[in-house]
């Protein structure tokens, strides 16, 4: 079986998991923006509870059974989310703001370049299987 037979389940748990994220982040950005909350509030709000929602299908489905640590996962998933919110920014602001082209021109990067680079320091960082003691590649703790 090929790495990427080996990994396809996991990418389709992963992608799931961001898809239900996403529509939660969205709800609760609607149910809040202008009636409770400013937008701006209410996309804080909607991330929060869409991160806590990412985080548990990842830890517990996605990526489940590799023994990575609560904590150092927890924080590792928090920087990945923080990398890719930077990368969507990254995106954003070069192909609209400095080379003029429409706003749906991001959305390729958006939708695929960066649910990529998510995946990668996933589920080869933040939910990886924990060392073996003693284990680096020589064997020694190193």
């Amino acid at each position: 079986m090929t790495k990427l037979a080996q990994l396809l389940p996991r990418i389709l748990r992963f992608g799931a998991v961001g898809a239900a994220a996403t529509a939660i982040h969205a709800g609760v950005y609607l149910a809040l923006a202008g009636h409770f909350l400013p937008a701006l509030q209410a996309n804080a709000a909607g991330f929060a509870t869409a991160f806590a929602v990412s985080f548990a299908g990842h830890r517990y489905w996605t990526f489940a059974g590799r023994g990575a640590q609560w904590g150092r996962s927890l924080s590792r998933f928090l920087a990945t989310a923080m990398l890719g919110f930077g990368s969507n920014s990254l995106i954003t602001w070069t192909l609209v703001t400095r080379m003029g082209l429409p706003p749906a021109s991001a959305l390729p990067g958006i939708v695929l370049l960066t649910p990529a680079l998510v995946f990668a320091c996933s589920n080869w960082w933040a939910f990886a299987q924990p060392a073996p003691p003693g284990g680096g590649p020589m064997g020694n703790g190193g």
